[in-house]
């Protein structure tokens, strides 16, 4: 059998499973699939973050504006020589076995700490001077530093729905282009 299938998967947080993050499986179909995981952070995971292993299928995976760390395998792990997979504007950084296997960093891929305001307790919202949103006090508060993912996603992806003052780009992570998404140092 034949399928095609087009899939979004956006502003999640995928944390401290005991496998990977995002694991792709066999199936008994012949997929020729349209992959987009965006805006998402990957975090804290037993294996990879994303791992793309399966060799039969016809996958074109783009992933971008995701925060991908601290996973116990690689932050994207892409062993399908079929599969075509292009990582773009994503912070991938402490990830046990390194950042990439089988494909390399591309146009705003970065490694730095996301400084994440909370991550042990849930909180990936990123930390900003301008000003983050703290879920359990539910306001906005301002911190010493700020996160370099902040309007360091992709330049041509929407950002409208970020609180001002947003710097005109979307955020890395899991609320970029949402009313929750860090604001920008400045204005």
């Amino acid at each position: 059998p034949y399928r095609n299938d087009n899939v979004v998967i956006r502003n999640n947080l995928i944390y401290a499973n005991q496998r990977g993050g995002i694991e792709f499986r066999p199936s008994r179909f012949e997929y020729r699939d349209e992959i987009i995981i965006e805006s998402n952070v990957i975090d804290s995971n037993g294996g990879d973050g994303i791992w793309l292993p399966v060799p039969h299928r016809h996958y074109n995976v783009t992933v971008r504006n995701n925060i991908i760390t601290n996973n116990k395998g690689y932050g994207i792990n892409r062993t399908s020589p079929v599969a075509v997979l292009t990582s773009l504007y994503n912070d991938i950084w402490g990830n046990a076995k390194g950042a990439y296997n089988g494909l390399k960093a591309r146009a705003g891929d970065i490694s730095v700490s996301p400084l994440f305001a909370d991550a042990a307790k849930g909180d990936f919202h990123l930390k900003s001077r301008a000003g983050r949103w703290d879920p359990k006090l539910k306001r906005w508060v301002k911190d010493d530093l700020t996160s370099l993912c902040i309007d360091a996603g992709d330049p041509g992806d929407d950002f409208s729905k970020e609180p001002q003052p947003n710097g005109g780009r979307i955020n890395m992570g899991a609320y970029g282009n949402t009313k929750e998404a860090s604001k920008s140092k400045g204005e």
